[in-house]
């Protein structure tokens, strides 16, 4: 629930960043006309449902059988090979970020990547997209 709140505070903060300078921007042309309308209430509205549904729909969890010990360096590789390096390495827990900061300034900075080990299977936790991509080369590499 933590991750939640964090997340939709995030999303509902950047929405806010970009609809206030794209409401500056549309008052210095328009003299206020779009401002003082109803659609504005709308609009606002729609960010904030999105916001709040963000966190349900951008993130996901995938499990993959695999032994963390043992494929430790394979799961490392398979991250790099995506443009990830480790963040932070435990026995049974381990983090990732995008190695660019262009990559994490374009993720909102929520790049960030979770990888956790429970015996015989590990969950990968972040991203949607970003995790899906990985899957894929992670079952590859994990499978070497």
């Amino acid at each position: 629930m933590n991750k939640y709140f964090a997340r939709v505070c995030h999303r509902i903060l950047r929405i806010a960043i970009f609809v206030a300078l794209m409401f500056m921007l549309m008052f210095g042309a328009t003299k206020g006309v779009l401002i003082s309308t109803k659609g504005l209430l709308i609009f606002m509205a729609l960010f904030l449902v999105d916001g709040l549904l963000y966190p349900l729909y951008g993130f996901t969890k995938r499990e993959i059988r695999c032994d963390i010990s043992k494929k430790r360096e394979n799961i490392v590789n398979a991250f790099a090979s995506c443009n990830y390096t480790v963040e932070t390495s435990e026995e049974s827990k381990m983090t990732f970020r995008a190695k660019s900061f262009i990559r994490r300034l374009n993720y909102g900075f929520d790049d960030r990547i979770t990888v956790i080990s429970d015996g015989q299977y590990i969950t990968v936790e972040g991203l949607k997209r970003e995790v899906v991509r990985i899957e894929t080369r992670l079952r590859a590499f994990v499978a070497m």
